[in-house]
């Protein structure tokens, strides 16, 4: 009797454990579902490139797009608390079309801008709704030395002056093994 009555318990214990496992997953599904469809409608007013992806592994894809239409770089996400989207991050570009690059395994966006003096990139790392910046890279082109010697030709990380080598490796530390966004809005 003893026996039969811990084997009850054990399937019982079993059966209440896979049942309060699967309630949280059938909660991310349904806000996953909401947020692609938020970020479906924003994209049919938006042109570009874009990609959803949850990057910081908390069940909700972010939506990191290049769009076009507004000439910026965009990083959104869903609050299931504030039941809407959330723009995280935008960044805009002048010169060149450069497109952001994001890192799963880093949970971290990198978004590039430049001008006719050089170029930046801020890399943010994305946290829920938050998106903290944790690197600013600055390349000035010497260009403009002319007009003093703030526009000299120099390498910034987090506005100190460094060595090209120290920028490039910074960089890369922080944007190696991205990803650029692949699929197009129409």
């Amino acid at each position: 009797m003893k026996k039969k009555f811990k084997q009850l318990l054990c399937v019982m214990l079993a059966v209440m454990l896979c049942m309060s496992a699967a309630a949280p997953v059938m909660a991310a599904t349904g806000n996953q579902a909401i947020a692609i469809a938020k970020y479906k409608s924003y994209l049919k007013k938006n042109k570009g490139r874009y990609s959803m992806v949850d990057i910081d592994r908390n069940g909700i894809p972010e939506l990191v797009l290049h769009n076009t239409t507004k000439r910026r770089n965009e990083l959104f996400t869903y609050s299931p608390k504030l039941k809407r989207t959330v723009c995280l991050k935008c960044q805009y570009w002048y010169k060149n079309q450069a497109m952001p690059k994001y890192s799963v395994s880093k949970h971290t966006v990198v978004f590039p801008t430049s001008d006719t003096g050089g170029h930046r990139y801020y890399a943010y790392r994305v946290s829920g709704t938050k998106a903290k910046l944790v690197l600013r890279t600055e390349y000035v082109n010497g260009r403009f030395a002319r007009l003093g010697p703030k526009y000299r030709k120099a390498y910034k990380v987090n506005g100190k002056k460094v060595s090209r080598a120290v920028y490039s490796s910074k960089l890369a530390a922080v944007s190696r093994g991205g990803r650029y966004p692949s699929k197009v809005s129409k």
